[in-house]
């Protein structure tokens, strides 16, 4: 399973997040508007539509939606309550909203970044309902990093799918583990080059187990599995309790023209698997 970047925030009125500045609109637009995301649930393809009521009545926010020249359709806010969200004079909303599929044309531009717009609609206490298009500001790059990463995932699942076995295998001893990865070619005349694995916050190479490097994989190529042989990476308990990617893989693949990172999700299960496997291999080891 080939997943991607993501995050979502909860839905609040809260001031401006991280010291964003959302792009200033036409002084008669009640809002301006930002996109960020955050680590809780990067691999989920969710963004968060920051919408900052710059007028000095509060409003309420009926809808939002993200369009960009990187992808193919609009991402939408979809309300969890009925009648919106209220946003106070000068207060923030944060608003998740998934998005749609990558548009990963040969050739495209990094700077069409620079069409970012949100729509909001709107009802204030004195203007009245009303709907808005103001330019979305992205200071921290969240689209295009996520656009890199979902068409180095589509020019990478033409090729093979990459799936995690959700069973981890853990050795004699409790000290190391085996993760293993199913790689399924599409049977497609593509190819690609796996060229690393990386470590994680929580999964760590065994020295003694050197995992396997630049992999050329045909999509006419049988079916084979990669084993990574890990240890933990840390035994402090903040490691699991704060642990936000831990347990997601990251590939180093060049296939076609794109070259990035993808991030192996191995599902709840193997989530799982791994915290039980780094407390045991941590007692073991009398940490």
């Amino acid at each position: 399973m080939l997943l991607l970047t993501a995050a979502v925030l909860t839905s609040g009125c809260t001031g401006a997040p991280g010291g964003l500045s959302p792009a200033t609109p036409p002084a008669n637009h009640p809002v301006s508007a930002a996109v960020d995301q955050g680590r809780a649930h990067y691999t989920d393809r969710v963004v968060n539509l920051l919408i900052t009521n710059i007028s000095p009545d509060p409003v309420l926010v009926t809808s939002a939606t993200l369009h960009s020249p990187l992808y193919d359709g609009a991402a939408d806010w979809k309300p969890t309550r009925i009648g919106g969200t209220k946003v106070s004079a000068g207060s923030t909303v944060s608003l998740p909203a998934e998005l749609p599929p990558a548009q990963c044309s040969p050739g495209q531009a990094a700077d069409e970044a620079a069409g970012h717009r949100i729509t909001a609609t709107m009802d204030g206490e004195r203007s009245g309902l009303s709907t808005v298009e103001v330019r979305a500001n992205d200071p921290h790059n969240v689209l295009s990093r996520n656009h890199s990463e979902d068409c180095i995932a589509q020019a990478a699942g033409s090729v093979a799918a990459l799936r995690i076995d959700q069973t981890l295998k853990v050795l004699p001893g409790s000290r190391s583990a085996v993760v293993g990865i199913d790689v399924r070619p599409t049977g497609g005349k593509e190819s690609m080059v796996i060229e690393s694995f990386g470590t994680t916050t929580l999964l760590d190479e065994d020295s003694k187990h050197a995992w396997p490097r630049n992999l050329r994989v045909a999509g006419a190529d049988a079916a084979s599995r990669v084993s990574l042989q890990v240890v933990p990476t840390r035994c402090d308990p903040h490691a699991m309790a704060e642990d936000k990617l831990g347990t997601r893989i990251p590939v180093s693949i060049a296939a076609g023209n794109r070259h990035g990172v993808l991030r192996l999700n191995g599902g709840h299960d193997f989530d799982r698997a791994v915290y039980r496997f780094i407390t045991a291999a941590c007692q073991a080891a009398g940490q």
